[in-house]
């Protein structure tokens, strides 16, 4: 009986940090929803389809009009919103150099962003960056498959708005 109790307060030692931990991730992630939520609520829309990966939520309202950015890597980081309303198509923007180690050259990836390109040339394009080696160390978690999928979505997004 001895023995049962300090095993299980041993596995308690181990597995409560874990789940506390878990549990204040959540909460978190939940608050930043719902500041980007009241947002889209303040601009006339409500929050859809979103996501959260890496430190970073992107979701588009309900309507269609806007995507949301919020990364919350640091703490001075603010929610982006980009009105969708003259915006030609998103693309997938990655920029990199080549580094030779061993004889071999590789390319390093340096940043990962999704631009949105206006209807009319004078008009300024917008950027949300997804990954930045100076800001979020070398190592690339799904950052590159998280912009495919977002263009793809956005675009997606930006056609059935044009036949409205």
């Amino acid at each position: 009986m001895e023995n049962l109790i300090i095993f299980l307060g041993i596995v308690a030692a181990f597995v409560l940090p874990i789940v506390i931990m878990q549990q204040k991730k959540k909460r978190k992630i939940k608050k930043k929803i719902e500041e980007v939520s009241l947002l889209a609520q303040q601009n006339g829309s409500a929050l859809g389809q979103h996501e959260v990966e890496h430190k970073v939520l992107i979701g588009l309202s309900e309507n269609g009009g806007h995507v949301f950015y919020y990364p919350f890597k640091h703490k001075d980081m603010e929610i982006q919103m980009v009105p969708l309303e003259g915006v030609k198509n998103c693309r997938v923007n990655v920029e990199g150099h080549a580094v030779s180690y061993g004889g071999e050259s590789r390319q390093v990836t340096d940043k990962i962003e999704l631009l949105f390109l206006p209807k009319e040339k004078l008009k300024q394009t917008h950027s949300l960056r997804l990954y930045n080696s100076d800001q979020d160390g070398l190592q690339l978690n799904g950052q590159n498959m998280l912009a495919d999928k977002w263009a793809k979505i956005i675009n997606q997004t930006l056609e059935k708005n044009s036949k409205k």
